[in-house]
């Protein structure tokens, strides 16, 4: 059996020292260590291990996020929190997957000698401790398909311990693989790790190439909106990707900024072809900024905050999140009828997670993401915040997805009219008092011509 590797992290390089001096004293293994938690997913990447003891509280990611980072790549890491706080205060430990335990600080040495026990309790009975020789990136599929032509070979995951190769490097996914896979309930495909950096840089020359092709603004900027949000759902936060985000936001806001009303905007994205997603991001930035711009709260920031936060929203969401009871529904309908799945509750924090760790963003972006089904009431997700706690962009934030869902709605029935529009929005706008503000002010200000 090959020998054990365990991971210290932690920002206070004397609490890695004990610990490393307990763990080393308690059992053989080769000991890594990091002072952060990119660097601790850095080795993760790079390395078998087979536990982390990890801090929560640190820079440069927090223990959070590596812990999302195993259960997102189904790593076979365990990981140990050694926090003074424990899993219970944080959400992104709701996943118990890779939970293996919790060390309060500042009890590390009782705590470490306990983990010990547990862990080479489950060694000694022979449970799976080691991970495979080759640890393997999850893909989806429609990213494969965006991508075309592979730059990695691809696996389809047989068992934890067997992968088997079904198309070579350099061959072409289409339409037709894509359907096959989904016939068979196949949602992933896979690569090898170490390949996943090639395929990021894949995706960013892909993204690349849109940016020069001369093609309508509008149109490139939906597929470049639509390849990050692949990109982050499937690789998390990476450098490569930022560039390409930045650009999408400042082309989005120039755009917006060269309209004299926003209606003109509204109806010119009304007009593209894109599954729901997409469209209903780009007509957040526009709406968003038309009822800023009516009630006299707009300003470069403001328009800056409210652009961003709708087109990085829903990065982790997916069009099968909507699919309730084998019906498709828009996402204001999930809220209303209380019919949120695991994933869709937890895709404001996730994003709002991933887009605090992006440079140069105008301040408060994360908030107005958190916030953006808080609806008061107690019903809003995902923490059902009292009205007087949602920041005021917040409010204007999720008002504005009924507004667009019901665009939405009535465009698929060929019936979108401003007239229909406010008569949809009325009865919501009744039963919450805190949103009639914004009624008037479409109401006074048509959206829709």
């Amino acid at each position: 059996m090959a020998k054990l590797k365990i991971l210290i992290c932690d920002d206070e390089e004397d609490i890695v020292e004990i610990i490393s001096f307990c763990v080393n004293d308690a059992l053989e293994c080769d000991i890594l260590t990091a002072t952060n938690g990119k660097d601790a997913i850095d080795i993760i990447d790079s390395n078998p291990i087979d536990l982390i003891i990890c801090d929560y509280n640190m820079p440069i990611n927090n223990g959070g996020d590596v812990y999302l980072h195993l259960v997102k790549h189904n790593s076979p890491t365990r990981f140990v929190l050694c926090s003074t706080e424990n899993r219970a205060d944080h959400v992104e430990f709701s996943d118990q997957s890779h939970y293996f335990g919790w060390i309060q600080k500042p009890n590390i040495v009782e705590g470490i000698s306990d983990i010990i026990k547990k862990f080479s309790s489950e060694i000694s009975v022979g449970k799976p401790v080691a991970p495979a020789p080759l640890a393997y990136q999850p893909i989806g599929l429609y990213f494969l398909l965006r991508l075309k032509i592979m730059p990695a070979d691809i696996y389809i995951k047989i068992s934890d311990e067997k992968y088997v190769k079904v198309m070579s490097k350099d061959a072409s996914f289409e339409v037709a693989d894509f359907d096959k896979y989904k016939a068979r309930a196949v949602g992933n495909l896979y690569i090898e790790n170490k390949y996943s950096k090639t395929i990021i840089s894949t995706m960013s020359n892909k993204i690349k190439s849109l940016k020069s092709s001369g093609r309508d603004s509008l149109s490139i900027q939906f597929e470049v909106n639509d390849l990050i949000r692949l990109s982050f759902q499937t690789f998390g936060f990476q450098h490569e990707i930022i560039e390409e985000t930045q650009f999408l936001i400042q082309e989005t806001l120039n755009m917006n900024k060269k309209v004299d009303e926003f209606n003109t905007l509204i109806n010119r994205t009304l007009d593209i072809k894109d599954h729901y997603i997409g469209k209903h991001s780009f007509l957040l930035t526009a709406v968003t900024c038309s009822i800023a711009k009516h009630m006299n709260w707009i300003s470069d920031l403001t328009q800056n905050k409210l652009v961003t936060a709708s087109l990085l929203h829903d990065l982790f969401l997916n069009e099968a999140d909507l699919i309730i009871d084998g019906v498709e529904m828009r996402e204001s309908e999930i809220i209303l009828k209380k019919k949120a799945n695991d994933n869709f509750l937890n895709h404001p924090i996730m994003a709002a997670q991933e887009v605090a760790k992006i440079p140069n963003l105008a301040p408060d972006c994360a908030t107005i993401i958190l916030e953006q089904h808080e609806v008061g009431d107690s019903i809003g997700i995902p923490r059902k915040l009292s009205w007087s706690k949602i920041s005021p962009l917040g409010q204007l934030f999720s008002f504005s997805h009924f507004v667009v869902d019901e665009m939405l709605r009535l465009q698929n029935l060929n019936q979108l009219t401003n007239e229909n529009l406010l008569k949809g929005l009325l009865e919501m706008s009744n039963k919450n008092s805190n949103y009639r503000k914004f009624y008037a002010t479409i109401s006074a200000s048509p959206l829709v011509t």
